[in-house]
């Protein structure tokens, strides 16, 4: 069974720079373990074949050179159409963006503070404005 591969970081990518072997990553680890433990049960070969676009991995598995392609990201829903003719499993939602993080709390009083400190010149425009408007009524109830 030939597995269309294209490397897409974090969810499936080169174990090294050579473009010969299998990938790694988060579809390497869950889909493909599983595309392999099936296969090692009826003893078939897996083969993994690396492209570099999604319409070349599309068309492989068109032609039927390879049996199974991923990953295949949708920006729209519009894009179904180039899919049409082919089972497509949805592994997982891509949010589009990803968000590497500490992963400690930060503390609210100390964020306040650096908001503040960092917004001085419109709390100077404020206190300006506000001096401004205060002789304005002082010299209109005088």
């Amino acid at each position: 069974m030939k597995i269309a591969w294209m490397e897409k970081p974090p969810y499936i990518m080169r174990i090294n720079q050579s473009r010969s072997g299998k990938p790694t990553g988060l579809l390497k680890q869950t889909v493909w373990h599983f595309i392999e433990l099936g296969c090692d049960r009826y003893d078939i070969h897996t083969e993994a074949v690396e492209v570099d676009r999604m319409d070349a991995l599309v068309s492989l598995v068109r032609k039927g050179k390879a049996q199974v392609g991923l990953p295949i990201f949708m920006e729209n829903f519009g894009e179904f159409e180039k899919y049409e003719g082919l089972l497509l499993l949805k592994v997982l939602d891509h949010p589009g963006l990803e968000f590497i993080t500490t992963g400690q709390k930060p503390n609210g009083l100390f964020i306040t503070v650096i908001a503040v400190l960092h917004s001085w010149p419109l709390l100077l425009v404020t206190m300006l404005l506000t001096a401004i408007a205060g002789v304005i009524v002082w010299a209109l109830v005088r």
